[in-house]
């Protein structure tokens, strides 16, 4: 049961406070919060909200009464928000249905999930015991960090001109998000992870067992992630990119929670490799098999299993997102008409095309539409305290940020789209592992050469590799600011 404090998408919680707004008011002063500030803001909003909690029985006496933690979200939101949760707890609609969700996972088909289900819904008829007394600092860890809470919350961004009846909707699909969390938190590289034997706070009991529970591990995990600003920037990426802008809220919220679940919830993909050894006289061929989780192919691969086929969409839907995996290796398949940009700027050029045109194909995978270096720039120039004064609860903070760089720029023209923002330290990476000695290090000085002509033919609006290409056919040592004087420049000039 605890780990609803995970699962829960409490209404509550996520419409009355927004980390957001809490931290960048803090910030406003020029400062950067630090966790505690924001914790501790947090924290007193958390115990304003448990002093309107009504149970049944609360006795005063015995131990800490445990199944608070859980409790509480749900306790909350029947006492503010009752009919959006009623009506989603009741749905008979299989496609909504928090129970049915784990139903078409044959893996987890035997679990009581669906009884866990029934005693959330009467947790106002529980007998609870004394409060634990770091009830408050656990909820508002909730807040700030549940999957579910925070999935929520970047949906109602989104999704808040949403008919007050459907509200229940969008739990829906905030719950089928944070269950594809429930599936990467189990799988045993993240416990590995979160159950790290060099953690100072990981204090052993007596048989042995880690003192915090592992739902604990993982709330605190998230917050020092800070998983409500991954998704805020990832369901506003989302929400473009599927097409998502003129869709009715319900049908927008359904949309991402799968597209979320999906990309969360990758399977193991299995790579196999020959060994030859010389043993006597014999050359002895050995099979090996290993699994690929954080670094993967791109193409359709068979899972560790030989249970199902993992697809090259479902490979592409999880790199074009802040999860696993981050590194993806591809051939030329990959090379032409595929977005990689979402969170990736670094390309690695194992082996050099043989002309321009296929560099420029490789690297415009990831130097696109509100690419990932783009929006690194974008935090970087402003930060939070420009959301201080311009961003209300539940707004979208990247919308804001975008529309504060396109009305703060030079080129009021669209001859550089505005999501082209090179004003930042960051640029699109690329790597060439050459070997030294090897032809490939003349290969790449020739291949930027023409790529810069290339582009400026094209009259693309990247400056740096022209400028460097007229520079190495002109004197070496020319200055830039004098090359910069014989240019040609349409834009209009800054009003």
């Amino acid at each position: 049961m605890p780990v609803f404090t995970l699962l829960y998408p409490c209404l509550t919680l996520a419409r009355l406070i927004d980390p957001m707004v809490v931290a960048a008011h803090l910030a406003s002063d020029g400062h950067e919060p630090s966790y505690d500030e924001v914790h501790e803001t947090v924290r007193k909003q958390t115990e304003d909200l448990l002093g309107h909690i009504e149970v049944k029985s609360h006795r005063q006496d015995g131990p800490p009464d445990q199944r608070w933690y859980w409790a509480v979200p749900i306790l909350l939101d029947q006492q503010f928000t009752p009919r959006p949760i009623a009506r989603w707890l009741e749905e008979g609609d299989q496609r909504f249905a928090w129970e049915a969700m784990l139903r078409s996972r044959t893996d987890e088909a035997d679990t009581n999930f669906s009884e866990h289900v029934n005693q959330l819904r009467d947790a106002a008829k529980l007998d609870l015991g004394p409060r634990p007394r770091d009830l408050s600092d656990v909820l508002a860890k909730v807040a700030l960090a549940s999957p579910a809470v925070v999935t929520l919350r970047a949906l109602c961004r989104h999704c808040n001109d949403i008919e007050h009846t459907s509200i229940w909707q969008l739990l829906s699909a905030a719950a089928r998000a944070a269950m594809g969390f429930r599936s990467m938190f189990n799988m045993s590289e993240s416990i590995t992870l979160i159950r790290s034997p060099d953690d100072p706070e990981d204090v052993e009991g007596e048989e042995g067992d880690s003192t915090k529970p592992y739902w604990e591990r993982v709330l605190d995990y998230a917050v020092d992630g800070n998983l409500q600003a991954v998704m805020d920037e990832y369901v506003h990426i989302l929400h473009e990119s599927l097409g998502l802008v003129d869709s009715c809220p319900e049908e927008a919220a359904q949309a991402l929670a799968q597209t979320i679940q999906d990309a969360v919830t990758l399977r193991t993909i299995r790579l196999s490799f020959d060994d030859m050894q010389l043993k006597g006289d014999e050359i002895v061929r050995q099979d090996y098999r290993i699994r690929c989780r954080y670094a993967i192919p791109f193409g359709e691969w068979r899972n560790y299993d030989d249970s199902d086929v993992t697809r090259a969409d479902q490979v592409r839907i999880a790199f074009n997102s802040p999860f696993r995996p981050f590194v993806l290796a591809t051939t030329s398949v990959g090379q032409e008409g595929l977005d990689f940009h979402q969170y990736c700027h670094s390309v690695y050029h194992w082996n050099l095309p043989s002309n321009p045109v296929d560099l420029e194909q490789r690297e415009g995978r990831i130097h696109r539409y509100k690419g990932h270096v783009i929006r690194k720039n974008l935090a970087k120039r402003y930060g939070l305290s420009i959301l201080a004064d311009g961003v209300q609860p539940l707004d979208d903070p990247w919308a804001y940020l975008f529309a504060q760089a396109e009305e703060d720029r030079c080129q009021a023209s669209d001859l550089i789209p505005y999501w082209i923002y090179e004003e930042g330290p960051f640029r699109i990476e690329r790597h060439v592992p050459a070997l030294p000695l090897s032809r490939e290090l003349e290969q790449v000085k020739e291949l930027k050469s023409a790529l810069a002509a290339y582009r400026m033919v094209f009259g693309q609006p990247r400056q740096e590799d022209l400028l460097e290409f007229l520079r190495s056919r002109l004197v070496p040592d020319i200055p830039i600011e004098d090359l910069l004087r014989y240019r040609i420049d349409l834009s209009p000039p800054c009003m």
